[in-house]
Order: C-alpha cells, then structure tokens, then sequence
C-alpha cells in the first residue's frame, strides 16, 4: 500500500498516524475504523495518492463509468475524517457515514447507516444527489483503483477482441493489476453474452484471496448491468455470492436488480 501515496509540492509526507490518534477518532465518531484503512494511515496519515479512479456502471456528474479520487483523508484534529459531522451539516449528507474523501461536488464515505464495524464504500454525488455503491469494504476499494488517462478509450479499442485466457491467467497467477485491467477492458468492449465471462468470474468468486473474491462480486454487478450473463448464470452466481459471509451483501443487491429488472 505505500506505493499509494504521493510526496507533496515540497517532497514531503505527514507523518504516519500513532495508535492514540486512531481511538481518539473512533471515539470522537462513535465507531470502529477499517482495519485496511488504519494500516494505510500508519504508512502515511493522508494525502494525495497516487491512482485516481474507481470504476461504476452508474453514470454520475463526473464521468459514466467510474468516480475521481484525488486524495485520502487522515485523522487531524478537525480535519480529515473529524470534519465529517461539520461536512454532513454543510453538504446535507446522511448521517452514519464518515467522509474519507472528495471535495463540495462528491464524497467517498465509510457507511455506517447499518453497522458500526466494517461499513461499505459509498460515493455521494452532490450534484445530482445520488448515492452509489461502490464497495463491500475498504481494502477491497483500494484493490480497485486505477488510473484513468483520457488517452485510455483508444487504447482498449486498440486491444482487439476481449481474450479470456488473459482474465483467466490474471486470477491463476494472482496478478491484481493485470486482473483490472482485463476486468475494464470486457467491460469497456464487449457488447454480448459470452459464456468464459460467466466462468472466469465464477473462478474468481471461488478465489483464495479475499480481495479477488470481493472485485469478482463488483464485476458481477457492473457485468450484469450489461447483461453479459444469462439468467441462469446470474442466479448461479447470486448462490455462491451469498453463500460466501463477505459477499453476501452483494447477494441482496443482485437480487434487487432482478426483481427491478
């Protein structure tokens, strides 16, 4: 996670956060921080990092396919993720949440509305005063960020077909970057079911890896909003989804979509 963040304008980066600060906000925010967020925090107590993009299929007033990210907020007196309740007021954000990134138009936000310990990743466009869900939890959003060029849209066109056996070889070899970047590209360039969709997504909800499991059940959401599977594929998938204690609140959103569908 270190190489996340960025030395700022003068070379410099805060300080890592010490225990005492960590409980002091948990207190201060009457709830229990993400542990993958702690960690980051003790390499570097906020700032500006390095990848600037989280994929969704739910256009918002920054782009139609992901959200933008600049920078990770630490825990400072009255800053950072302290300035939550002030920025709830200000903004008219729910409540229950904590603010751990974005500015007056959208925020990245721990949510809290239904648990106290390990909350979701939401984002909240201000602007057309939507909220999207992101993720199942913090470590998994992390695994999901990538950098977003202008310059990308051509380059996948450039790629050619969408070839399973790179998807495929990403999850065997445990390769995490490789991985988005196939992910992104199926779901950049193909239009159509296509059945090794289905079964290397299935292989990566079956995953050792809790990280892998949790981006399969992200992009078993964006690729059935692109109805790349069957119906019958889909409630295959909603089975081992909810079956997995992690997953499962992905389950509830899957099966929302069916019955909106």
């Amino acid at each position: 996670m270190e190489h996340l963040w960025l030395e700022d304008e003068y070379g410099e980066r805060p300080h890592p956060v010490i225990d005492k600060q960590i409980h002091e906000a948990e207190k201060q925010l009457n709830i229990k921080l993400p542990e993958a967020y702690i960690r980051l925090l003790k390499i570097q107590n906020g700032g500006y990092i390095s990848i600037n993009a989280f994929p969704t299929t739910t256009p918002n007033s920054w782009a139609d396919d992901h959200v933008h990210i600049e920078k990770i907020f630490g825990i400072k007196p009255n800053e950072g993720i302290l300035a939550t309740p002030y920025l709830i007021e200000e903004w008219g954000l729910p409540e229950s949440i904590v603010l751990f990134a974005g500015d007056g138009h959208g925020w990245f936000a721990f949510d809290y509305r239904h648990t106290k310990t390990d909350p979701s990743i939401i984002y909240l466009d201000v602007e057309q005063e939507l909220t999207i869900e992101l993720t199942a939890n913090f470590e998994s959003f992390l695994a999901g960020l990538y950098e977003y060029e202008e310059s990308e849209e051509i380059e996948v066109e450039d790629q050619g077909d969408y070839s399973p056996q790179g998807l495929e070889l990403a999850i065997l070899t445990n390769d995490l970057d490789s991985l988005i970047l196939n992910l992104n590209h199926v779901y950049e360039t193909q239009k159509d079911h296509d059945p090794n969709i289905y079964e290397n997504i299935t292989l990566l909800l079956k995953h050792k890896d809790d990280n892998f499991r949790d981006i399969g059940a992200l992009y078993t959401q964006h690729f059935y909003d692109k109805r790349l599977f069957t119906q019958e594929e889909i409630n295959q998938l909603i089975i081992i989804i909810k079956a997995d204690k992690q997953l499962a609140p992905y389950a509830v959103t899957l099966s929302k979509k069916k019955r909106s569908c």
